[in-house]
């Protein structure tokens, strides 16, 4: 199937590397990347022989600013934003921006503004980890807390996340809280002495029983920057440091889950980032 191109137009500089064909080494996956990238970034904007897409570019240079915060570097990413956002305007009235380029420049910006900020409270429908089990984020955040958040119609995504419970039991020695969210239409309920509902075996639902996934309604995917023009790439990976404050937003690989993948390795840097003993990052 197409999957979409959240994580989000993307806040992935080459972060993953492996599996939804980002590229980039486990070594420096979570690194500030060099700053010549961010200034040929802005000159592209402000060029008014520039073909490239407004949204595109506003988009990387976002990208670079998200690197900093989830290195700590709050301050240089405010101003890394700042910068973009004047280049911005000066590329609008060099080239006046189109409907679908402005809905996902505005995408873009509603991302970013995430990170930095406590987690938004979700409309949580149900837990499909236990029957009858209170649907619900931890706000014990542990050492880190991930999100992988999905519709029912990425199939992929649902094959990928049937391995959350393993990689949960894996990183609880760790304290990483983790969590599927399946975005999806509420689910029908039987009238008043009829039968419950049986859910079709196959359906995305049926397949997740007993994973630490959570049912949102679909809506609540615009929360994190997706738009029908602006949608990012599928699974979105929302990932909190021990405090509940959001400091990554962007596409996971569908290889997350494995040991020692995407998951783990962003659970360690936010950890080393972020220590829970620490009431301040280690790095500014």
């Amino acid at each position: 199937m197409k999957r979409l191109a959240l994580v989000v137009l993307c806040l992935s500089l080459g972060w993953s590397g492996e599996g939804s064909g980002q590229t980039g080494s486990q070594t420096e996956s979570f690194a500030v990347p060099p700053a010549h990238e961010l200034a040929q970034t802005l000159e592209a904007l402000r060029d008014p022989a520039s073909s490239a897409p407004l949204d595109q570019l506003y988009a990387r240079g976002l990208e670079y600013a998200a690197a900093q915060q989830l290195n700590g570097e709050s301050r240089a990413a405010a101003g890394t934003a700042q910068s973009v956002e004047a280049a911005l305007a000066t590329a609008e009235t060099l080239h006046p921006a189109t409907l679908e380029i402005e809905e996902k420049v505005a995408a873009a910006r509603r991302r970013y503004a995430l990170l930095g900020k406590p987690l938004p409270a979700l409309p949580l429908a149900e837990s499909l980890f236990a029957a009858n089990e209170t649907p619900r984020i931890n706000r014990d955040y542990g050492s880190a807390t991930i999100l992988l958040a999905f519709p029912d119609s990425c199939s992929l995504c649902v094959e990928m996340a049937r391995g959350l419970r393993a990689a949960l039991f894996r990183d609880s020695d760790r304290n990483v809280r983790l969590y599927g969210l399946l975005a999806q239409p509420t689910s029908p309920v039987a009238a008043a002495g009829a039968p419950p509902i049986v859910p079709d075996p196959r359906s995305p639902v049926a397949r997740l029983r007993g994973t630490p996934t959570l049912t949102v309604p679909p809506g609540t995917l615009q929360v994190f920057g997706a738009t029908d023009r602006g949608a990012p790439e599928w699974p979105l990976a929302i990932a909190t440091d021990c405090r509940g404050i959001v400091r990554f937003v962007g596409p996971a690989p569908l290889t997350a889950l494995l040991p020692g993948g995407f998951v783990d390795r962003l659970a360690e840097h936010l950890a080393k980032i972020w220590p829970q003993d620490a009431s301040k990052p280690a790095r500014k």
